[in-house]
């Protein structure tokens, strides 16, 4: 199928509520004209791909939900919201990058997506809201920034290949009950944080970060060219990092460690920061 650019004269700007839903559509072509498209738009349909416009600024509630076979999609630049259960069920999507654009994530957005096994979340979002990664049960990546201010209820709940979550504000609200995260994982967190207080609380694993020295990666209370190395080898994927030496090289708490954060660190032992 391909949308048209005009219709009666007048541009196609939207994508209304519905209006591909459960017709079984295998392929779709759509018009850079495209700014939004509307709740349950795509629900239950064949897609094996997805090539959102790069005009798109919105993907609402339901967007994608029950798209089974949807396997890879491009989230542009210019999105700046996804809506509550988007992609529910999209068993085959793999890995999702989100946008550093967008600014909120709708409730359950990826809830039972049983093949994702990674998922990158930029600094623009600060919140993971419920049932985010429920029933995820192939996730093994999230990689996310140091910024995130709370975990919503049962947001990586039944996420049986998960093994930790590293918890670096030691402020972060994480939604008091048990099935918030799940049981068998190892949470890293600041000692006396709020990762170790739910950790305690629920009789799980917790693993304390030193968060006091960002930059020093080799632990020795000093910063120095050392520290920069270390941390260039781990953005080369040179050396395997702990958690620790993870979160003391991404001084730029970004959720990775970059040739950036390298040359950040070499800055402080020659006092230009």
């Amino acid at each position: 199928m391909t949308v048209p650019e005009t219709i009666g004269g007048l541009t196609v700007t939207e994508i209304g509520s519905h209006a591909f839903a459960f017709v079984g559509i295998e392929k779709i072509k759509l018009p850079d004209t495209i700014e939004k498209i509307g709740d349950g738009a795509f629900w239950q349909n064949y897609f094996t791909s997805f090539e959102l416009p790069p005009s798109v600024t919105e993907i609402a509630a339901n967007t994608f939900r029950e798209c089974h076979l949807l396997a890879n999609i491009n989230l542009n630049d210019g999105i700046k919201s996804i809506g509550e259960v988007a992609f529910q069920d999209c068993n085959a999507l793999t890995k999702i990058v989100i946008p550093k654009s967008v600014k909120t994530l709708g409730d359950a957005v990826f809830y039972s997506c049983r093949g994702l096994k990674s998922v990158v979340i930029p600094e623009s979002i600060t919140e993971i809201p419920l049932y985010t990664f429920f029933c995820c049960l192939e996730l093994t990546d999230v990689n996310w920034h140091n910024g995130i201010t709370s975990i919503g209820e049962a947001a990586f709940n039944q996420c049986s290949s998960l093994k930790k979550i590293v918890i670096n504000n030691p402020d972060c609200t994480i939604y008091d009950k048990e099935t918030t995260l799940p049981k068998a994982v190892v949470i890293y967190g600041a000692k006396a944080s709020t990762a170790e207080n739910y950790a305690k609380k629920y009789g799980m694993q917790f693993a304390s970060i030193d968060i006091s020295m960002i930059g020093d990666v080799d632990g020795n209370s000093n910063i120095t060219a050392t520290d920069a190395r270390l941390a260039l080898r781990i953005s080369a994927k040179l050396l395997i990092p702990t958690e620790a030496q993870k979160t003391a090289a991404d001084i730029d708490k970004s959720g990775n460690v970059t040739a950036a954060d390298a040359r950040k660190i070499l800055r402080i032992p020659a006092q230009l920061d």
